[in-house]
């Protein structure tokens, strides 16, 4: 039973936390894009949308290997190795 509460207390931290950086984010997103001006907020931008698509994409292939069954093909036995 502790194990559960743990994971359960856990799992409400994190969406609790997640919930407060998207509040801080949207209540003061317009003060930090004057803050940052139109090229910082740019570069925000490129950076985020660089972490979103690194953290995207091996989900992505997760998914697609276990919705299609595949596997990593093993080169033959004595095969050798590409130089």
């Amino acid at each position: 039973m502790a194990p559960f509460l743990f994971d359960a207390a856990s799992a409400v931290t994190g969406a609790v936390i997640v919930c407060g950086a998207t509040y801080v984010c949207y209540r003061y997103g317009e003060a930090m894009a004057r803050l940052l001006g139109s090229s910082g907020t740019a570069v925000v931008l490129r950076l985020s949308a660089c972490i979103m698509r690194c953290i995207g994409m091996p989900i992505m292939v997760n998914g697609a290997v276990t919705l299609f069954h595949l596997t990593a093909a093993a080169p033959p036995a004595g095969a050798a190795a590409a130089p």
